[in-house]
């Protein structure tokens, strides 16, 4: 193919890729506008206000998930957007949505540069088809910034084990900085760069042995492996979950569980989703390919072209992250934790990855089964087959996003005249939860909404109590003087003081 070609070949992928990636993320961002804020939401927004954030890079988030990468991030956007309306939905979870449209975008580039746009294609649809992926990226929550950063370790460990012409100072860079993206996003992130850094010198070694890692090397990645896993240690020693109790309460915890299996089989559903429809048993034989497959490579990996080198390098990677289930599995029984499917979202990415190479492998056998009779019919059929999975993930997206839509918060008859107040500090009761903060918010911002055409009033600051969050007609009141059994409404521990209608500036 000339220049001109390839160029325009480019260019074609890069449109595909941005419009797939765009379209699910608008679904995404539809279905996140309408999903009120949830107890966990509400709890973790608060949480990531407490602590400074160089406090979290340096001793952790001090939550359930300690790892501070996705705290960091979300405390900025949250001190920096205005906490009213229905915005607030969007905004705050900002960091999830992107996370979510990133590990696609990845997966799709960087597949597609070594296996092909149908591979890279398939690993999208499986992806996106998923769930637990669009439950966690419509939520303000540190779980798809995990499974991003699972996503990047792995591609780009298996893009480091074919760049032999590259410098391997740089590339022991680049793995070790996917390494620590991995350890900054969750706590079992120092078990998957450990893996992941094993996984690569078992390729050096293994397949490309005139291009082996020296001792500097393999103690560099030693030690690398080592600084994470002390590092998410030492997270994981301020957690506030440490010890605690509550999923024997919840019928969550495995030990004490009387349905062992039942459990076991719904805290795997990432690896193995439950159900016997086409689509789910069509994903498991794909899965089952790429996972058994590359085995017959090793035997001539002296003779495997550089695309299967590629391939049986990514595969390794993938295998290396599956085993870190076992080591998450195990610690959550031993800490008598929650034994819950978002416990392993991280095996989203080697699942979507093996089945992309359970489809590149499948459609190389059809082309040598058909090369002297019908290669072309193959290829074309490979690209149907491609295209198909892809409308159909597309759909399936659709259809979860679709389940979640709820009702915006109803406005109901309120006074706009009251509401326009110049001033109001806003109160609410002194027992409701997190949740009911963000919600009351989300309802509030469409009340003033509905009010822009009334003027301000000129008159003394008074105060506005939040009632209620949901449906309830009589859901605020503006009072001279607060009650004694409300307290103040605070965002980031601050006071919400509305002045014409805005919390920050005028």
């Amino acid at each position: 193919m000339n220049t001109t070609g390839e160029r325009r070949r480019s260019v074609l992928v890069a449109l595909v890729v941005v419009a797939l990636c765009s379209a699910v993320l608008l679904m995404m961002a539809d279905t996140a506008l309408r999903k009120e804020f949830w107890l966990d939401e509400g709890f973790e927004i608060a949480l990531v206000c407490e602590r400074p954030l160089a406090a979290m890079l340096t001793r952790g988030s001090f939550g359930c998930s300690p790892a501070p990468l996705f705290s960091a991030i979300e405390r900025v956007v949250v001190r920096s957007v205005e906490p009213l309306g229905l915005p607030m939905r969007l905004t705050y979870r900002a960091v999830s949505l992107a996370a979510a449209t990133l590990a696609l975008l990845v997966l799709l580039f960087a597949l597609q540069h070594r296996l092909g746009l149908k591979a890279a294609l398939v690993a999208f649809a499986v992806l996106a088809a998923d769930q637990g992926f669009h439950h966690y990226a419509e939520q303000s929550r540190a779980y798809v910034t995990w499974l991003l950063a699972t996503v990047v370790l792995i591609m780009v460990t298996g893009e480091m084990c074919a760049r032999v012409d590259m410098r391997l100072r740089s590339r022991l860079t680049l793995l070790l900085g996917a390494g620590l993206l991995a350890g900054l996003s969750a706590t079992p992130g120092c078990g998957q760069a450990a893996a992941a850094f094993a996984a690569f010198w078992a390729v050096q070694r293994w397949l490309m042995p005139s291009a082996s890692l020296g001792r500097k090397a393999t103690l560099a990645l030693a030690i690398g492996a080592v600084a994470i896993v002390a590092l998410d240690v030492h997270y994981w020693s301020g957690s506030i979950c440490r010890g605690w109790g509550g999923a024997d309460a919840l019928g969550l915890d495995l030990v004490a569980g009387s349905n062992k299996w039942a459990m076991i089989r719904n805290g795997l559903a990432p690896l193995w989703p439950p159900g016997a429809g086409a689509w789910v048993l069509f994903g498991h034989a794909l899965l089952l390919i790429g996972l058994l497959a590359p085995l017959a490579w090793r035997r001539r990996r002296s003779e495997l072209t550089a695309r299967e080198r590629y391939a049986l390098g990514l595969w390794t990677v993938c295998v290396s992250q599956l085993l870190i289930v076992v080591a998450v599995a195990m610690s959550l029984l031993a800490s008598h934790y929650l034994f819950l499917p978002r416990m392993f979202i991280f095996v989203l990415a080697p699942r979507a990855i093996l089945c992309a190479l359970g489809f590149w492998i499948a459609v190389r056998v059809a082309e040598r089964a058909t090369r002297d009779r019908g290669a072309a019919l193959a290829r074309g059929l490979a690209w149907a087959a491609a295209a198909a999975i892809t409308a159909v993930a597309l759909w399936y997206a659709d259809r979860i996003g679709r389940a979640w839509h709820f009702p915006f918060p109803p406005v109901g008859e309120i006074s706009c005249a009251s509401l326009k107040t110049s001033e109001l500090r806003l109160l609410q009761p002194r027992d409701s939860p997190d949740e009911f903060t963000l919600n009351f918010l989300v309802r509030l911002g469409r009340a003033f909404d509905a009010c822009a055409a009334t003027p301000a009033a000129t008159a003394p600051p008074r105060a506005l109590l939040a009632l209620d969050a949901t449906t309830r007609a009589d859901w605020f009141r503006v009072v001279d003087k607060a009650p004694s059994a409300f307290k103040p409404l605070r965002v980031c521990g601050e006071d919400v003081t509305l002045r014409h209608g805005r919390f920050r500036g005028d």
